[in-house]
């Protein structure tokens, strides 16, 4: 019997083929090189299928003759990474990695390059333009072995088609707002045209409250307020929430949550062009809708564990609870 080879994977984003982010303007080549300008404003995202668990990147930033290396910070869904950065010829190789407890198992691993140093230059055939550096390529492999190929992969289709055939879930599109009370954080997601089972929902409003890494405070319904379920997560982090009598109710309830990550990942993609943001309040909910969306995930794991009917019944109609 022949034992499939350990691998690692590597993934490469170069910057002349299309990316899933933003904050980059339109690829150009010069001679064999090419790059995007990161810009125009200071943070630029890229979104990269990897594996979880540890890992190390490699950025290639062009430079100039004479130009220095530029100030850019790195973060990995939401975490600060220290970098080691140096020049080989006409590139700035910025060299980063992080531990096991920096990845979760999500679709996608959000690398976010935050540059200090922005200037005016003149856009090809048209007006001025405002640039941060010339970023070539993303490199990213694991810092561990794969599992064999294939394993794995006919429990996560037939999961995934479930998931969306009986327990339908959308966020919609979210419009978000910042506060702090005292020394609590404060964010709050008008998510617009959100879908929990077979019917569209009304506005909704999630609002979390955050006094540190660890503490969460949540409360979910319609934003005119009818009705509400209370909750947030536990010291250990589990999720706590107003009971449910329905599970195919408190099943559609986790999906939502678990999909907050991406509503505030499409928000940071359409409010963020040209803005100069708080890298550091923005990577705080980044890590912290993250846990949610985890202890989510792993309380729609209990409910289908637990009810049967999960699997025979089809998606039907969300009943919030009376207010």
């Amino acid at each position: 019997m022949t034992t499939a080879p350990a691998w690692r994977r590597r993934v490469v984003q170069d910057m002349l083929f299309p990316v899933a982010g933003s904050g980059w303007h339109a690829p150009e080549l010069h001679g064999v090189q090419g790059w995007r300008w990161s810009g125009p404003g200071r943070l630029s995202i890229l979104r990269l299928s990897i594996p979880p668990g540890p890992g190390r990147a490699e950025a290639q930033i062009v430079l100039d003759a004479h130009e220095a290396l530029p100030p850019v910070a790195i973060f990995l869904d939401g975490r600060p990474l220290d970098i080691a950065a140096r020049r080989v010829g006409d590139v700035a190789l910025l060299r980063c990695g992080w531990d096991g407890g920096a990845r979760r198992a999500a679709p996608q691993a959000e690398f976010w390059f935050l540059c200090d140093r922005m200037r005016d230059l003149p856009a090809p055939g048209r007006g001025m333009r405002r640039v941060g550096f010339r970023l070539s390529c993303l490199s990213v492999e694991a810092a561990a072995d794969g599992p064999p190929p294939g394993e794995h992969g006919l429990a996560l289709i037939a999961g995934r088609r479930l998931l969306a055939a009986r327990l339908a879930a959308e966020p919609g599109q979210a419009r978000l707002a910042f506060r702090t009370e005292g020394a609590a954080r404060l964010l709050e997601m008008r998510l617009e045209g959100a879908r929990l089972g077979a019917d569209p929902q009304p506005a909704l409003l999630a609002r979390l409250r955050a006094g540190s890494e660890d503490e969460m405070r949540l409360s979910l319904g319609p934003a005119d307020g009818a009705s509400r379920l209370e909750g947030g997560l536990a010291p250990a982090g589990g999720l706590v929430l107003s009971p449910l009598p329905d599970p195919h109710g408190a099943a559609l309830v986790a999906r939502l949550l678990a999909a907050l990550p991406r509503a505030y990942a499409n928000w940071l993609d359409a409010a963020l062009a040209g803005a100069a943001p708080d890298a550091d309040l923005l990577a705080f909910w980044k890590r912290a809708l993250d846990r949610l969306a985890l202890a989510a995930e792993a309380a729609l794991a209990v409910h289908l564990a637990e009810n049967d009917e999960l699997f025979a019944a089809p998606s039907r109609a969300f009943a919030w609870p009376a207010g």
